[in-house]
């Protein structure tokens, strides 16, 4: 079969100059009957920023002010979320509101006192869709961000004008997708614990695997459980790129141990990870168990609210133990908090969104947080 080659167009200066000619003709109509057009345009315009403004259903101005979060990130976000929203309506009476893909992950993983609380936009504000014969819901809310910008950060807010007079009542505010001010829910953490309390096939199964530990490491006296949660996985692209930073490595890890092994006499340490065949090759020692699931839900763009029972056991883990070594992230933070106890945390950490956070919140300058010198990866011991 003879091979078929493409076609060579060569244009001459005089094509050159007809192309050029009908371009500059092309622009002169179209701009000549936006001009003829504009009578016309005009009050187009007006009336769809009219009927804009009409389809939008205002919320009275003497209500309490709504404020829901449209975050789609993993438990530990929505958890921050949930505690940073909560909090705002116990300080200024906000009314909070989550989705309902928010409302199934935390039902999923939580005891049901939780449920009284998770309130949906779609279930709870009704007056404020549009049903089209059951086949789609539109909204009627224009939902505000007056948040300010604290750096490049996605969603990285300063949230200090929530308390203002003119945020409180009247408003539909967009919370951010990532919400996390400890400073504000720090003091309503009791009653948060309690709506975090773990369902009970996730604490059973974490009763379960500490019992078997004590089985298998050498102990006298009564053991102390660390947690240590061990990120890694994709973490490292997202500390890379947002801060410059590097993941941790064993030599954090080891020293972390060191610091309760010098504090208590039986300690068992009890891992966590997205990737705990690392942690078992680099965190071998005689008081140092695996019981973390060897494979962890990964995130799946087409479902990012998914939940698991990995998830969910892991956690349990975590908030099971005295005391814990935190690595990066919100999902290591709510294990600390959930657990209470000492927490010892890298310096890297607090260079991260979430760890300004924690700084803010005052939990680092507390007698219970301790921080571990960490430098291009190499733990410095002081």
């Amino acid at each position: 079969m003879p091979k078929i080659f493409p076609r060579k167009f060569i244009f001459s200066s005089r094509d050159l100059q007809r192309i050029e000619m009908e371009r500059k003709h092309l622009t002169f109509r179209i701009y000549r009957w936006f001009i003829r057009n504009l009578k016309y345009l005009v009050p187009v315009l007006l009336m769809y920023l009219m009927i804009s403004n009409l389809w939008y259903k205002a919320l009275p101005s003497d209500v309490p002010s709504v404020i829901c979060s449209f975050g789609t990130g993993r438990l530990g976000n929505q958890m921050s979320s949930f505690a940073t929203l909560h909090s705002f309506s116990r300080l200024k009476g906000y009314n909070h509101f989550v989705t309902k893909d928010q409302k199934e992950m935390l039902e999923y993983y939580f005891q049901p006192n939780i449920n009284r609380e998770l309130h949906t936009v779609k279930d709870d504000l009704k007056s404020y869709f549009v049903d089209f014969f059951g086949l789609i819901s539109i909204s009627r809310i224009r939902w505000e961000k007056p948040w300010v910008r604290i750096d490049n950060v996605d969603n990285n807010f300063n949230y200090s004008s929530f308390g203002d007079d003119a945020m409180i009542k009247g408003r539909f505010l967009n919370g951010g997708d990532y919400p996390n001010e400890v400073q504000y829910f720090k003091e309503f953490l009791p009653e948060i614990r309690r709506m975090f309390t773990l369902k009970e096939k996730f604490r059973k199964s974490a009763a379960e695997k500490l019992e078997q530990a004590q089985k298998t490491v050498q102990y006298t006296g009564e053991p102390i459980f660390v947690g240590v949660h061990v990120r890694r996985g994709d973490y490292g692209e997202h500390l890379t790129q947002l801060y410059n930073l590097s993941i941790l490595d064993e030599s954090y890890f080891k020293q972390a141990m060191e610091f309760y092994r010098e504090r208590y006499k039986s300690v068992i340490f009890v891992v966590v990870s997205d990737d705990l065949s690392w942690a078992q090759e680099s965190l071998v020692g005689q008081d140092v168990v695996f019981l973390g699931n060897l494979e962890v839900l990964g995130k799946d763009l087409s479902k990012p609210l998914k939940a698991g029972d990995d998830i969910g056991e892991d956690l349990a883990l975590l908030a099971a133990c005295n005391h814990t070594i935190m690595s990066f992230g919100t999902f290591g933070m709510w294990g600390s908090l959930l657990a209470g106890g000492r927490v010892v945390v890298p310096s890297t950490f607090l260079l991260t969104k979430e760890g300004k956070e924690v700084v803010t919140g005052g939990l680092i300058q507390g007698q219970s947080w301790h921080v571990i010198p960490v430098l291009n990866n190499q733990t410095s011991i002081d």
